[in-house]
């Protein structure tokens, strides 16, 4: 039976891969991933990962590697569409009733939703227009017309089905509008509702500026006080953030990340552009690839409350694969950006920005409330804790100068804490040397390293486009890979490993890209400015290489000669 992507993907999200694979082998944490011994192959020690993050498991030993569909064809013998039934009955998912008719055009349905919602938005924006009491909530939370405007705020009647009646009679059909998540059924089954209503709206764009969405609040003291459209085939939370759209891609600037709509609103009125808010949900490492694409890294802020403490807890743990940089602001005079800017002026603020500490020392600084030195127990305790934030650093200078810090801090010897920080074991990720071997594993390297880098971020998208087609990969699995990334790119989408792999079939194909995927490139921009361009140097000229050797045109060779030329002053720079 057919199903749907949406579906597919839906199925295959709900289904977390390490609790997974759990049912079947035993894993254990190690750093940001997790090891275990391989199902696939008899071994004695763990060579079998799993990639919470990337929601994809390879194994170092036998090869074998995929998602969450990969997994359960292999070790339960199950084609692709029964996998998808037995990942959906795992998790009590509803899939459609065999026999029923399904929407083949997927894209037309999406379409559509498009249509519903911008329709709503503009509805919504009318009756902001007209509403004195949503103008006045406005003018008290110092929100401008103007701001208003751009971010298109509205209002929802505090009636039962005004929005439903005018999207009926605007020509959009009851079971569009349900799927769009702007209505719902009652209780009896008898009548559908406005799911938003008597709320000031915040519709929610796609980076091109189509609605997805809506936030819902309220403007009194009912509860809750956010209501938020659920998930559709055309919104999903873990890949989408509020006012991205307004943000410039690829700026070598931090983009600021904070809890609700209205401290992105008042940050952006004050001329902080590049800020965001999450949806509700937990800031992931998803997010954190989708953000990669616009920044140089982000800077958490967080309410200054015990939950917003753990909030960025989480968060920390969550980006730490995401390969950008990570720092945190804790307002202390304000519960959020918003309050603090009706308190002091956005100046203020910006000097708090370039105050937002590095994670790292964020972590730390937290543990030491927590831990007194002077107390030899928990002195005892903070080393150990603090050694495990530290473990995972991978350069040198970096982990020393932090080792140190922790030396300073207890007093303890700095050799003792290396003893211990050598007791900690870390995955290491897979980075493999470029261009040190020569001939064709030098080139398969070279494709793997660049794939893995362009996987994991935008900015090696912009410059490599220019400079190199898929079919110059010359090997059809990676000019595949290759045009798949570009096209997730090209229509703004996240690049979501685990997804990736449902555009290969074969299982053998599956495992040579989740391993691809499982390479942890080094994102350092001046290390992998040089490392695209030789790159890409190797893959272009054993392409023209050969095509030199099948061509017998005269032409067609000096041209190619040419080319092969030119590669040498080929210049990719991020």
């Amino acid at each position: 039976m057919f199903y749907p992507e949406h579906i597919v993907e839906d199925i295959r999200e709900q289904n977390d891969i390490v609790e997974l694979i759990s049912a079947y082998t035993n894993l254990k944490a190690r750093g940001n991933s997790y090891v275990g011994l391989c199902p696939f192959h008899n071994e004695s020690t763990p060579s079998f990962t799993v990639n919470p993050g990337k929601q994809l498991y390879h194994c170092f030993g036998c090869g074998v590697g995929g998602n969450a569909y990969s997994f359960v064809m292999a070790i339960e013998g199950l084609g692709f569409t029964e996998s998808i039934e037995h990942l959906a009955h795992r998790i009590n998912y509803v899939l459609p009733q065999k026999g029923m008719q399904q929407d083949s055009h997927a894209s037309s349905e999406k379409d559509i939703l498009y249509k519903i919602n911008a329709v709503a938005a503009d509805f919504f924006y009318e009756n902001l227009k007209n509403s004195t009491i949503t103008i006045d909530y406005l003018k008290e939370r110092g929100i401008t017309p103007q701001i208003a405007k751009k971010f298109k705020l509205g209002y929802s009647l505090p009636e039962w089905d005004k929005l439903y009646n005018y999207l009926q009679n605007s020509g959009y059909p009851q079971n569009f509008i349900e799927k769009a998540g702007l209505v719902a059924l009652s209780k009896n089954g008898k009548k559908y509702y406005d799911r938003f209503r008597g709320r000031l709206m915040f519709p929610i764009f796609e980076p091109r500026g189509k609605v997805i969405g809506f936030g819902g609040r309220s403007l009194g003291d009912e509860m809750p006080k956010y209501i938020n459209s659920p998930e559709t085939i055309i919104y999903n939370k873990s890949n989408s953030l509020y006012a991205l759209n307004f943000v410039k891609k690829g700026t070598d600037k931090d983009i600021i990340v904070v809890e609700g709509y209205m401290d992105a609103i008042a940050l952006y009125q004050a001329g902080f552009y590049g800020v965001v808010a999450s949806l509700g949900t937990a800031f992931t490492s998803a997010h954190g690839r989708l953000i990669s694409r616009y920044g140089r890294g982000v800077i958490l802020v967080f309410d200054s409350d015990t939950a917003g403490l753990a909030a960025a807890m989480r968060t920390i743990n969550d980006l730490k694969t995401s390969g950008i940089s990570i720092k945190i602001l804790s307002l202390k005079n304000a519960k959020d950006p918003d309050e603090y800017l009706k308190k002091f002026p956005k100046e203020d603020f910006l000097q708090e920005i370039k105050k937002a500490k590095n994670y790292i020392d964020f972590q730390i600084e937290n543990l030491l409330q927590d831990h007194s030195v002077e107390d030899t127990q928990s002195k005892i305790d903070f080393t150990k804790q603090a050694t495990a934030i530290i473990a995972h650093i991978k350069d040198p200078v970096e982990k020393d100068a932090y080792t140190n810090h922790i030396s300073e801090i207890t007093g303890i010897d700095s050799a003792s804490i290396k003893t211990q920080l050598d007791t900690i074991v870390v995955q290491t990720p897979v980075k493999k040397p470029i261009f040190v071997k020569q001939g064709q594993q030098a080139l398969k390297e070279a494709k793997a390293n660049l794939i893995s880098a362009l996987a994991n971020s935008y900015a090696v998208y912009t410059a490599l486009l220019p400079h190199l087609q898929p079919q110059e990969m010359d090997d059809e699995i990676y000019t595949k890979m290759l045009q798949i990334l570009y096209d997730f790119y090209e229509k703004d989408e996240t690049v979501n490993p685990a997804r990736l792999l449902n555009h290969f079939a074969d299982t053998k194909d599956q495992s040579i890209v989740a391993g691809i995927l499982s390479i942890e490139p080094n994102l350092d921009k001046k290390y992998l400015s040089k490392a695209i361009n030789d790159q890409a140097k190797l893959i272009k000229k054993a392409y023209i290489e050969n095509q030199l050797e099948s061509s017998d045109s005269l032409v067609s060779i000096q041209q190619l000669v040419n080319s092969r030329n030119s590669v040498e002053n080929l210049n990719i720079a991020l």
